[in-house]
């Protein structure tokens, strides 16, 4: 497999089981936040939303294997 193969794979993974927006709507739902409080200008709630979806996102996204963690945490050694 080439690299440019690889990356096609890997983006259409991912592409195909992102939920953002459904996980943000489903945020603002769920009460835990008082919308009416929060100013435009103010990126502290937004910033701590983005961090829970992405978190929750994350999650489905866990390897489930030993091997498959052991890559993972590997590759993360070199994109942070």
């Amino acid at each position: 497999m080439t690299r440019d193969e690889l990356q096609r794979l890997v983006e259409t993974y991912i592409n195909n089981n992102l939920y953002i927006s459904e996980t943000i709507s489903k945020a603002l739902k769920s009460g835990s936040i008082d919308i009416e409080s929060i100013e435009p200008e103010q990126y502290l709630e937004v910033k701590a939303i983005a961090h829970a979806v992405l978190l929750s996102i994350a999650n489905d996204f866990r390897p489930l294997t030993k091997e498959g963690k052991k890559i993972s945490k590997n590759i993360q050694l070199f994109i942070k």
